[in-house]
């Protein structure tokens, strides 16, 4: 691929030292991004296709996020000197769903299992969106809208349902405490992403064809989103 331009740097703490394993992300006015990780002297750098402005973020569990707006085309060396939360809830917020999934009080293991099945497969329990204290009755309201989406629930574990989640998820910190294994490997990967429309579309499902190009279907607006990776273009 062409590539537009070249941008590194360093990721480290207040002190000086270094982070390794740090998400750097530049993402460019469509919402298209491409990141890489730090290696362990706190390292990076990006040979990105973006062109135009772009926004440059780093995030590293335990600080809090860094950004600074850039234009690759003319590349760069940026310096980053990230601080530690503030506090156990910006630590706790900052935990991934599985973390806070983790935490909810099941009563019997049987319970568990079909909420696990009936309600999890799907969604990421314990983000940011369904771990919000709801009372019983909120969570009744939930519950019922998504039984309405094909969710098959007895009486019993509707009731099971929403104490325990209103039990579990009352805007408390966890005291949980994740210490990052980064791979020799990790720097040299590449993660790149692509927005699908905006707040409205849901890109529930998404398939490589033989032709080389990605089909998602949009299941709010009944309409199949195609992108070319080696182009950026999506229709």
């Amino acid at each position: 691929p062409l590539f537009a331009g070249t941008i590194s740097g360093s990721v480290a703490t207040a002190q000086g030292r270094p982070i390794a394993g740090a998400t750097v992300t530049l993402t460019d006015a469509n919402g298209y991004s491409e990141s890489v990780y730090t290696d362990r002297a706190g390292k990076f750098v990006i040979r990105t296709q973006i062109q135009g402005k772009a926004n440059l973020r780093v995030r590293a569990y335990g600080f809090s996020d860094m950004a600074r707006d850039t234009q690759p085309a003319r590349g760069g060396n940026f310096q980053f000197r990230l601080q530690h939360y503030a506090d156990k809830l910006e630590l706790s917020n900052a935990l991934p769903a599985s973390a806070h999934a983790a935490s909810i009080r099941w009563e019997d293991p049987k319970i568990r299992t079909d909420f696990v099945s009936q309600c999890q497969f799907c969604h990421q329990i314990g983000n940011e969106w369904t771990r919000r204290p709801r009372n019983e009755e909120q969570w009744e309201f939930v519950i019922n809208k998504m039984q309405g989406y094909g969710s098959v629930i007895t009486y019993e574990d509707e009731k099971v349902f929403r104490r325990t989640l209103a039990a579990s998820f009352q805007g408390q910190p966890l005291d949980t405490v994740i210490t990052p294994d980064v791979s020799n490997e990790l720097p040299r990967a590449k993660v790149r992403e692509w927005a699908f429309g905006a707040g409205v579309n849901y890109v529930h499902d998404v398939e490589l064809g033989r032709d080389g190009l990605l089909y998602g279907v949009d299941m709010s607006t009944d309409r199949l989103w195609i992108l070319d990776q080696k182009t950026n273009k999506i229709e």
